[in-house]
């Protein structure tokens, strides 16, 4: 997830092949190569709910406590490069994004992603900066800005809006010896409209010492606290399922194995916990460099998370595995796994979000395959079939949609209108 100077016409390759009476026009682009569609998954599921037509925002239900301008709108039908996406339904959604000469617009569509609305807040110097977001809903998110490079002071505050991006109203200010980068960006993730969390990452620092700090808020984004200082291991992904229980994933941890963090009070403090070798397999951590990513917790005590593993220091020689857990950690359940990020939507239905992307309605005991892609992606899933993802290969950008549970993959052209 990741990112500008001068924008160049997207390269990406994918597939642009839909599933009949698909929602999307074919491009008129080149066709994008190679992206090689495999059997569809059969299901009875309909499209995702569709808002009215005439939805109209209602005014702020707040009086904010600074009401600065939005910064100002590109102009009509300028190209937009959507870097992040998080979709509410089969129409509404937020993006963040880049223009010609400036960095991580915050925007808004109504019409699933085609034409989407400027509503970016008022943050000075956004050609030099990026940001990360939590989106509720239609009319309610959050974003923070860090810088392009690591500094090694950083004002930490957020933006709100409870409006749809018509205002927003800044956070109290914190500075902190450290800022995440285009690189290494924050993670920030929400279980209620109070209660979230951003970890601040930063580059190596020596001796697997990955300086971090997790902030924490319980009102909404007015104010921060910073929890604890996580400065050991490459911290490789953040999850929590309520106010009490989070997960951290790790790389490079001065470990045989790879390791995971729980927490049981809200991130002040971590239990790690050692993954066991996958249930048949002997001498792995031994032969291999294994760490761990994609924390999806479903609730307090069942999550998931893979173990990925390079075999004798060889980069073709890899091992993936998927790790289960119906105790807090306790104990786990382990098979193979196609490799790529993990999105667990219930115990059920997950997906494998590789280059080579699978489907599993059986808890990760079983795989399809579904398609074949030239690139990586950030994805938002609406249903288990309505998924839209913002892709990237070789630092050129798409957005891409799918309507068959990753069978098939259509390129959006977005724009931003005033």
């Amino acid at each position: 997830m990741k990112k500008l100077g001068t924008v160049m016409v997207l390269l990406i390759s994918m597939m642009l092949v839909f599933a009949c009476n698909g929602d999307t026009t074919t491009p008129t682009e080149p066709p994008l190569p190679t992206d090689t569609p495999i059997e569809p998954p059969t299901s009875t599921e309909g499209p995702p709910p569709e808002p009215s037509p005439t939805y109209t925002l209602p005014p702020p239900t707040f009086t904010p406590t600074m009401e600065p301008s939005v910064t100002p709108t590109t102009p009509t039908g300028t190209a937009v490069i959507i870097r992040f996406i998080q979709m509410i339904d089969g129409a509404m959604g937020w993006g963040i994004g880049s223009i010609p000469g400036d960095n991580n617009h915050v925007l808004l569509t109504m019409d699933g992603g085609s034409v989407w609305n400027d509503v970016t807040p008022p943050e000075p110097g956004l050609a030099s900066k990026h940001a990360v977001g939590y989106f509720f809903d239609y009319y309610t998110g959050l974003v923070t800005y860090f810088p392009t490079t690591e500094a090694m002071s950083h004002n930490f505050y957020t933006w709100k809006t409870t409006n749809g991006g018509s205002s927003w109203t800044q956070s109290t200010t914190q500075t902190l010896d450290i800022s995440s980068s285009e690189s290494i960006p924050p993670y920030i993730d929400f279980v209620s409209a109070n209660t979230g969390w951003i970890l601040l990452r930063h580059s190596a620092a020596g001796m697997h010492s990955y300086p971090a700090y997790l902030m924490k808020t319980t009102n909404g984004g007015a104010s921060w606290t910073n929890l604890t200082s996580i400065h050991s291991c490459n911290k490789t992904g953040m999850d929590f399922v309520d106010v009490s229980t989070g997960w951290l994933t790790y790389n490079n941890c001065p470990v045989l194995g790879a390791r995971v963090s729980i927490t049981t009070d809200g991130g002040s403090t971590w239990n790690n916990i050692l993954l066991p070798e996958p249930t048949g397999v002997t001498g792995l951590f031994t032969s291999a460099s294994c760490y761990s990513h994609s924390p999806n917790l479903l609730s307090s005590t069942t999550g998931a998370v893979i173990l990925s593993c390079m075999i004798g220091g060889d980069p073709t020689n890899t091992a993936d595995y998927l790790y289960v857990t119906n105790n807090g950690g306790a104990s786990w359940i382990t098979v193979e796994y196609p490799g790529g990020p993990l999105y667990a939507l219930d115990t059920a239905t997950m997906y494998a979000m590789g280059r080579e992307q699978h489907r599993s309605t059986d808890g990760g005991v079983n795989w399809t395959p579904t398609s074949i892609v030239a690139w990586d992606g950030q994805f938002s899933f609406v249903t288990p079939l309505y998924i839209w993802g913002a892709a990237e290969a070789s630092g050129s950008y798409a957005l891409v949609k799918s309507i068959n549970g990753t069978s098939s993959w259509a390129m959006l052209s977005p724009v931003v209108v005033p």
